[in-house]
């Protein structure tokens, strides 16, 4: 069922008073409607949409999200992914916003879901970039292989922490994976 241009949450709503449908089957209708969710994002958060290729992995528990380091595409990896793709905390804080925001638009239940993301240039034309939704997938997608061996729990085993309702207390990237800057920071 397509709901290009209309509210993700009327979908929703419609549903579960015709049908009693379950949240997660309606997450995934919604999360698959993209040029539909791309509409609400930029209607009512006022976030650019595009095609990007940036994930930010969040593990939604029931007793609220964890942001797990972004991935990106590395053409070197075997999968052609790679984790973590460094952020500064200016460029960080939209992005949580926009996940938090969107996930609790959309009434999501307890998974991991990765939002893709880009960065495009602010209106300042100073140089500066602000983030672009482009999708949300309701589930580890392709891009968590990056975080096998890379972070624990991996994306797989934190999405079964999530439906399971198993606490989750939080997301690490392995120290041998850290950039050399970055081990320093994060031994202290």
């Amino acid at each position: 069922m397509a709901i290009s241009g209309k509210d993700p949450q009327d979908l929703r709503q419609n549903l579960q008073q015709n049908l009693g449908a379950d949240p997660r089957e309606l997450i995934h209708q919604a999360c698959h409607d993209i040029k539909g969710l791309r509409h609400w994002v930029a209607a009512n958060l006022g976030v650019a949409t595009g095609d990007f290729d940036l994930w930010l992995p969040i593990a939604l528990t029931k007793k609220g999200s964890l942001y797990a380091e972004v991935i990106g595409r590395d053409a070197q990896s075997p999968h052609g992914y790679k984790q973590p793709i460094d952020l500064s905390d200016q460029e960080r804080q939209p992005l949580y916003k926009l996940g938090f925001d969107l996930l609790r638009h959309l009434e999501a239940p307890p998974a991991v879901y990765l939002m893709q993301f880009g960065f495009v240039p602010k209106n300042s034309g100073e140089g500066e970039k602000e983030v672009g939704f482009d999708r949300l997938f309701p589930f580890p997608a392709a891009p968590a292989v990056a975080s096998l061996g890379i972070q624990e729990p991996d994306l797989f085993t934190c999405h079964w922490h999530c439906l399971t309702g198993t606490p989750l207390r939080d997301i690490l990237i392995l120290e041998k994976n850290l950039a050399p800057n970055l081990v320093s920071t994060a031994s202290k």
